[in-house]
């Protein structure tokens, strides 16, 4: 462009050169024609009409020599003129096309037929083209495929208005890619002012920004979508505190619908009491949100439409924007939570409640395990004195000590059946010798206060399950009935068979029974009447979970001032058959060589007396199982092998196991105390028994006999 420019400043200068040589060419030859007019008057000497003649002739062509003298001048000034105009157009081009081409903004120049005349260096970034692919072409190549029609329509339409128009119009890249430009167009008209000349056209290109609009745009009704479809409450306040965002989850949380809510102050969700607290925190949180980071959550409580009160936890954060700044709070109702935190309260209290019972059931075995070690010590001594004395009062006052031990029997097995329940095993029992057991062992605890009455059905009921959990069951509910007659009453167990297949058990009271509002809850885990420390709640439901997995059912009937029923309905089975498990007590024995394992070295003593008195010819006593096999593995091997069950470092089990495996035909019996261990899957296997301690010589003499070399193999 400045290589033109400088071509046509010359041309112009040389026009101007020759323009000038020319005016002196003229000059000079009207000079010459002047002076040889002058030389011919000088010359002449005609006469005077001829002079005068010649002389006006003269004067005429200088008159019009000095015209065209001065017209020359004129055309010389007006070429000048000219000259100076058309550099000073050329320049005002020059410039004008630089001006164009270096702008950021794209511009082109199409003429009335909408062919391109003009366009910048940002435009040709624009669309990926150079000026010889692009000059002369339709302005409709600029467009993508399929736009062509509605742009050209924006650019007649915005041709047809006088001053500048605005259109969005997408314009195509080389590449295929297209772009959004924002276009400002204007007409060019000729001289007359209705001609048009050309159009040109600035654009901006908003591709950008029209795809941050987009993304703007999506964001929103993302933010919009989650903001909806959030169980939360979502509010936002603006700094006067007034409601100008509320969702879905904010209506169903408080109650009040969007249109009710928007334009409130936020205090139409704070109860009225909270108010003041409420201005203060949020001042307080709003300074700290200032500082750059959100707020902390916060619980509060909210108030609903229907103006209930409830827990919430707040989180929110404060934004700004060019005209004010807000708050936005996500709101969630955590009634819910606090009722699960009070629950998880309670019922850890609770299990505390249940692992001190367990722990209590623990030491309950273990002094029941210790006191029938002293009842076998006892009823072993009197057994023998029985044996050797002869006098009456003193064989009376003997048998009346081994009646007094197996009392003691049946009530440490009932504390360990009740303190730990878990350590029996399902097996057919029979129901009134259950229920028996459980009156006497509540009458020596109640001290006679309450009275037990037996309403047996008159067959013998059996069913198959754990002796233990039910007798915790009869138990607890036996306990419940004397908590409700407090100045004494009678507890009634009442049975019956209303169809063969099925057992069922009433335990009836005349206490003060419960009112229907308490009967509903009854079952309930943790529901309890009691006062503090004296109940944990956990006993009907536990009750009721036993008699379940026992496949039968719980039912509670009660009347306020009248007393509690409660019925319980088991599968009844059949009788077991009664197979031979003892001989008797006088059979002949032959040579009987016995290994007795306890840690207690008084039993060991009294036993030792006891088996020799009972027919044993020896009787080897070690003191744990540890020992027992080293004597066994030392060549002696003897006819019988007592083990005490409840041993330090290894139990009587975990000894016959290990002996068993050595000589898996030797006899074994296990000394124990614990109920119901002789139905372990471990006692199944031949030659194995069980003796319940405390015992008595005919006891021993029964196992001797069944067990010893003599008889024939055992169950």
């Amino acid at each position: 462009m400045a290589l033109k420019l400088a071509i046509a400043n010359k041309e112009i200068a040389y026009l101007r050169k020759e323009r000038e040589k020319r005016s002196i060419e003229l000059i000079a030859i009207n000079k010459t024609l002047f002076l040889r007019n002058q030389d011919r008057r000088n010359r002449a000497a005609e006469p005077v009409i001829a002079n005068k003649e010649l002389a006006y002739q003269n004067t005429e062509k200088e008159k019009r020599a000095a015209e065209l003298v001065l017209a020359n001048i004129e055309l010389a000034f007006q070429n000048e003129e000219k000259a100076k105009r058309a550099s000073e157009l050329l320049l005002l081009n020059a410039f004008l096309e630089n001006l164009i081409n270096h702008a950021n903004a794209p511009i082109i120049v199409w003429d009335p037929d909408y062919r391109i005349t003009l366009f910048n260096h940002a435009f040709e970034i624009l669309i990926g083209r150079s000026e010889a692919e692009v000059l002369g072409q339709s302005i409709e190549m600029l467009f993508p495929p399929g736009t062509a029609a509605d742009s050209m329509a924006l650019i007649r339409a915005s041709s047809a208005t006088e001053g500048l128009e605005t259109d969005e119009i997408r314009i195509l890249h080389r590449d295929g890619s297209t772009r959004t430009v924002l276009w400002n167009s204007a007409m060019l008209s000729g001289p007359d002012g209705v001609t048009p000349l050309a159009t040109i056209a600035q654009g901006q290109d908003i591709s950008r920004r029209k795809l941050a609009e987009e993304a703007l745009r999506e964001s929103e009704e993302r933010n919009r979508v989650v903001a909806e479809s959030a169980h939360d409450a979502i509010v936002t306040a603006d700094s006067r505190g007034c409601i100008v965002g509320w969702n879905h989850g904010a209506e169903n949380t408080f109650g009040h619908t969007e249109a009710e809510a928007l334009g409130r102050p936020l205090v139409l969700l704070v109860p009225e009491q909270f108010q003041d607290g409420y201005r203060a925190a949020m001042k307080t949180l709003l300074a700290e949100c200032g500082q750059g980071g959100a707020g902390r959550t916060q619980e509060l409580t909210g108030l609903r439409k229907s103006g209930s009160e409830f827990p919430l936890e707040l989180t929110f954060a404060r934004w700004e924007t060019s005209r004010d700044w807000f708050i936005t709070g996500i709101i969630r109702d955590i009634t819910e939570r606090k009722l699960a935190e009070t629950e998880k309260r309670t019922f850890m209290k609770h299990l505390s409640q249940i692992q001190a019972m367990e722990s209590l059931g623990v030491m309950v075995a273990g002094i029941a395990h210790n006191i029938n070690n002293v009842l076998a010590i006892i009823m072993g001594t009197a057994n023998l004195r029985e044996q050797s004395t002869v006098e009456s009062a003193d064989l009376d006052a003997y048998r009346i000590i081994g009646k007094a031990c197996l009392r003691g029997r049946d009530v440490m097995k009932s504390l360990i059946q009740f303190g730990q329940p878990a350590l029996s095993i399902r097996a057919p029992f029979e129901l009134h010798a259950l229920i028996k057991e459980v009156c006497s062992l509540l009458e020596n605890t109640t001290q006679n206060r309450l009275e037990f009455v037996p309403a047996f059905f008159p067959e013998p009921l059996w069913i198959d399950g754990e002796v233990a959990s039910l007798n915790h069951v009869l138990v607890n509910l036996c306990l419940n009935a004397m908590d409700a007659m407090a100045e004494g009453g009678v507890i009634t167990f009442r049975t019956s068979a209303p169809a063969y297949t099925w057992v069922e058990i009433s335990i009836e009271d005349n206490g003060s029974g419960m009112a229907p509002e308490v009967l509903t809850h009854a079952m309930e885990p943790f529901f309890t009447t009691k006062e503090v420390g004296k109940g944990t709640g956990l006993g009907l439901s536990m009750s009721y979970g036993v008699v379940k997995s026992h496949g039968g059912t719980l039912a509670i009937a009660s009347q306020l001032g009248r007393g509690t029923s409660v019925t319980i309905r088991l599968p009844r089975i059949q009788a077991p058959g009664q197979e031979e498990t003892e001989r008797a007590h006088r059979l002949p024995l032959g040579p009987l060589n016995v290994l007795l394992v306890d840690d207690d070295e008084d039993i060991r003593f009294l036993m030792a007396r006891m088996l020799k008195k009972a027919g044993a010819h020896q009787v080897t006593a070690v003191t744990g199982g540890e020992e027992a096999l080293e004597h066994l593995r030392s060549g002696t091997v003897p006819d019988l092998v007592i083990l005490d069950q409840n041993m330090p470092g290894m139990t009587g089990v975990q000894a016959m196991a290990l002996i068993r495996k050595e000589h898996p035909d030797l006899p074994i019996l296990i000394s124990s105390g614990q109920p119901g261990i002789g139905d372990w899957d471990c006692f199944r296997q031949p030659r194995v028994g069980v003796i319940s301690k405390p015992f008595g010589m005919l006891e021993i003499q029964a196992k001797l006999a069944l067990f010893g070399p003599s008889s024939s193999p055992g169950p």
